[in-house]
């Protein structure tokens, strides 16, 4: 439903990287994007919006989706709407990408905290597709509560990081019904669909790794070829809405090495391709272990 894209971060390090926001912009286009999802707000209000604004721009320019997406910290559910409601006023996005992740430092959701943001949120945004991203391996996150967002989102975008995952414990997990080799990316991949699906009804957009860093020993050289082994052995692209990538340039992210095998990949050509303003319907259940501490 989403087709190929990636999560922008810092959007002065991608100014930085490519040179302009418009050379940024048709980078994506070449590697067959045809989202970007900029982070718009943190915890306390508005990110960047001077950056931002530029960059929107010159990603529209190139005919790119733009949804927004912020941090969530459910410490202040009023204040975690206004995010949204200003975000939405200030860059007038084509959707948006609420960040939950409710066991790290400082966040404080509960499932009637929860309902309500998504609720509410789903109002703001009337049909404006609502995405909701999150760890990737769902059983070692609170399925349940992650599952009170599932009436009022358009779709769930877990954060597959693969790391030297699958390990053996996670294949006793509910949903985990498959055949899963251990440390593979793809078969990473695989179980976190599976598990997924056997909790929330909304389809998955897949965020995989684009970065290194953040894990003892996992270095450019190593992210580089899990990134290639992703590459060469998922094939269940009917079974998920999108693909995007933590994320587009900025520190430890988007080597030269992961854009040659993106652009190789050429994954866009294997997945659906819908405009932002375009909300899926409930197909299938949704997909997700992994994340940055980099999205706070």
């Amino acid at each position: 439903m989403y087709g190929h894209g990636t999560f922008i971060y810092q959007p002065e390090e991608t100014r930085k990287k490519y040179g302009s926001y418009e050379k940024a912009a048709k980078a994506m286009k070449d590697l067959g994007m045809v989202h970007a999802w900029v982070r718009v707000h943190n915890a306390k209000g508005i990110w960047k919006s001077n950056e931002n604004s530029a960059l929107i721009a010159a990603l529209r320019a190139e005919g790119l989706t733009v949804f927004g997406w912020g941090w969530c910290d459910g410490n202040d559910i009023d204040r975690n709407i206004d995010n949204v409601r200003n975000s939405l006023a200030t860059f007038d996005l084509d959707g948006y990408v609420a960040d939950v992740e409710a066991e790290e430092a400082n966040v404080k959701w509960t499932k009637a905290w929860l309902d309500r943001f998504c609720r509410e949120v789903r109002d703001l945004l009337g049909t404006k597709p609502f995405l909701l991203s999150t760890y990737g391996f769902l059983p070692y996150h609170q399925p349940d509560l992650i599952k009170v967002a599932d009436p009022y989102v358009d779709a769930f975008a877990p954060q597959v990081y693969w790391f030297r995952f699958p390990n053996q414990e996670m294949l006793g997990k509910p949903g985990a019904t498959g055949t899963y080799p251990l440390n593979n990316a793809a078969s990473y991949v695989n179980l976190c669909i599976d598990v997924w699906k056997h909790v929330v009804t909304k389809p998955i957009v897949v965020t995989g790794q684009g970065y290194w860093g953040e894990s003892q020993g996992w270095n450019q050289a190593l992210a580089e070829k899990k990134l290639r082994e992703f590459a060469e052995g998922f094939d269940r692209f009917d079974e998920i809405a999108g693909l995007n990538w933590w994320h587009f340039a900025g520190d430890r992210a988007m080597s030269n090495g992961m854009l040659k095998t993106i652009s190789e990949a050429r994954f866009g050509d294997s997945l659906p391709h819908v405009s932002g303003g375009a909300t899926p319907a409930a197909e299938k259940p949704a997909t997700g272990t992994g994340t940055s501490t980099a999205t706070k």
